[in-house]
């Protein structure tokens, strides 16, 4: 199973991405609209803490399939642009970086410089998929896949008119929708970050944008629609991920401007300090 935005294998149903493009590629070239909005700040004790030299470290070596055994620091994968410091304001996260496995498969077990590392790998993989969709988003046109046969969204009356009033918000992030009958939908094109059904994954986006609209009694914000879009994309819980896959993650997760919260608010990892550790086995 394919996650998005965390491989290019294309699916059996889909046919190549539009461009030649790959799933939402990270780039420190790519221009912007705009700054993308973001969660609230990061709490006083995060994981992760910034290092009193933060941005005085050299590029994090990377590792090829030519060096054989283990990657010890992220792999290139999608053709990322290398890390440096100089357009990366948090590449020390990557600093002797070791992933060590998968918990449940649900967190990612990693060692860095800091300290041992808990990430989870839904709200991680969410705010990339978040911060791509606020980034290239106005900037130029996100990359997608269109169908090789167009799916049908059938909804409830209810869930129709709202998709119809945010049609505009859903094409401008990749999905290629039109009306098709009553209260249904042809889908033709998708986010080309989307590896899952496209149609639950739609059914999904939509029954929460309801489920909004109706506790808070408020207009739904384009905001509000990247957000349930990037969470419903996400790499859920439980699901397997690769050593390559994590280490793609935890690379694109470097490269975000608050790689603390999920768009939630919600914590993406969880660091234990190698002095913390020391104390706790009274080796200080």
């Amino acid at each position: 199973m394919q996650r998005a935005g965390l491989g290019n294998t294309d699916s059996p149903a889909r046919t190549e991405v539009e461009s030649g493009a790959t799933a939402f590629p990270a780039s420190a070239e790519s221009p912007r609209a705009s700054t993308p909005p973001v969660s609230p700040g990061r709490p006083d004790a995060t994981a992760f803490p910034l290092p009193e030299d933060a941005g005085t470290h050299a590029d994090v070596p990377r590792w090829t399939p030519e060096d054989g055994g283990t990657p010890t620091h992220a792999p290139t994968l999608l053709g990322a642009e290398p890390l440096t410091t100089t357009h990366l304001p948090f590449a020390y996260l990557l600093e002797d970086l070791q992933i060590l496995g998968q918990v449940q498969n649900t967190y990612i077990v990693a060692s860095t410089k800091q300290g041992l590392v808990l990430i989870d790998q839904h709200v991680a993989h969410e705010r990339v998929l978040y911060e791509q969709l606020c980034r290239e988003r106005g900037a130029f046109p996100i990359p997608k896949q269109h169908l090789l046969t167009p799916e049908t969204l059938q909804l409830s009356r209810r869930d129709a008119l709202l998709l119809q009033e945010k049609l505009p918000e859903l094409q401008a992030i990749g999905f290629e929708l039109e009306p098709f009958g009553q209260d249904a939908f042809l889908i033709r094109a998708v986010p080309a970050a989307l590896k899952g059904d496209p149609v639950q994954t739609l059914r999904d986006i939509v029954d929460e944008l309801v489920e909004l609209s109706i506790s808070k009694r408020l207009p739904i914000a384009r905001e509000q629609i990247w957000t349930t879009t990037s969470c419903k994309m996400a790499v859920k819980a439980g699901d397997p991920l690769s050593l390559p896959e994590m280490h793609k993650l935890i690379e694109d997760l470097a490269r975000t401007e608050n790689p603390y919260l999920c768009p939630h608010g919600r914590p993406i990892t969880i660091t234990l300090n190698w002095s913390d550790i020391e104390k706790r086995f009274k080796r200080s």
